[in-house]
């Protein structure tokens, strides 16, 4: 996949390979876990949300579907309530998505980002698609 993720106190892009989607119960709720599967100047790394609710995941869903649309703004934002997240979208033809805490939200989050171009927003989101109904039926 072309995608790429950074983090603010370190600008060098990571390309995305991977998307991993799990459900695991937690205090008897049934929570989404996205880890980010990347890699920068070969050395392995892993981005992770907090627990999404399957409201969140949805929410997440939904957003990267926009994404690809062609006609889609410049600038789209999503907040994950339950998962105190906020994903902001800039760009068309090549886009960052900047995945950080809600202003009151629990917990400590370091923020990141991932850009890709069109193509690439496609591919993840055909990726993350599968992923989450793999964790629904799963």
């Amino acid at each position: 996949m072309n995608i790429a993720t950074s983090t603010p106190e370190d600008l060098l892009p990571y390309e995305l390979l991977d998307v991993q989607v799990q459900s695991r119960p937690q205090a008897g709720q049934s929570l989404l876990w996205v880890q980010f599967l990347c890699s920068r100047n070969n050395q392995p790394d892993q981005k992770k949300m907090p627990p999404l609710t399957w409201f969140d995941a949805n929410q997440l869903q939904q957003f990267v579907q926009q994404l690809t649309i062609d006609s889609h703004p410049e600038k789209v934002q999503v907040d994950l309530p339950d998962a105190g997240l906020r994903l902001t979208s800039t760009g068309v033809a090549d886009t960052t998505i900047r995945i950080e805490p809600l202003p009151k939200a629990k917990g400590n989050f370091v923020p990141f980002a991932i850009r890709t171009s069109g193509v690439g927003i496609r591919r993840y989101a055909r990726l993350l698609y599968q992923r989450l109904w793999e964790a629904f039926c799963g």
